[in-house]
Formats: structure tokens, C-alpha cells, sequence
């Protein structure tokens, strides 16, 4: 198993998390919902794995590059 940490593309306003500690999600699942300048971008799991932790919360401003969450992979 790995862990793959789950970053933000752009310096943003975290809108929304819309999964759960403990929550299975498959590649292309949107996992968070941000927005800048009034524009919303979905981040997407580019792994299926298992949500083991969320690092940032709805109203967190976040720099590019920021952890919002961690995924376990099955993958080595």
C-alpha cells in the first residue's frame, strides 16, 4: 500500500469536502471543491484508495501545492 497526498492546483478558497475520513473513492472522484476570482475547480482522486486523512477544511484559504488530503492505494 502507498499513500498519495491530494494537492491544490492554484491558491484558492477551499469551498467544499466532499468526502470522509474512511471514504472510498475511485480515480476521477471529485474530493474537493475550490474556488478563486468566483471560478469553482473540482480536484479529482487520481487514484482509487481510501480517504485516511483530511488535512484542509471548508473556508481554508490554500497556496498552490497545499495538502488537502491523503489517499491509501493499493498500490505499491
Amino acid at each position: 500500500m502507498s499513500t498519495v497526498e491530494v494537492l491544490a492546483p492554484l491558491p484558492a478558497l477551499v469551498v467544499q469536502i466532499p468526502v470522509n475520513e474512511g471514504d472510498k473513492v475511485n480515480a476521477g472522484d471529485t474530493v474537493a471543491l475550490l474556488t478563486v476570482m468566483k471560478k469553482e475547480t473540482e480536484v479529482k482522486a487520481e487514484t482509487a484508495g481510501i480517504v485516511m486523512a483530511i488535512v484542509a477544511k471548508a473556508e481554508d484559504v490554500v497556496d498552490a501545492g497545499a495538502p488537502l488530503l491523503t489517499i491509501e492505494t493499493d498500490s505499491a
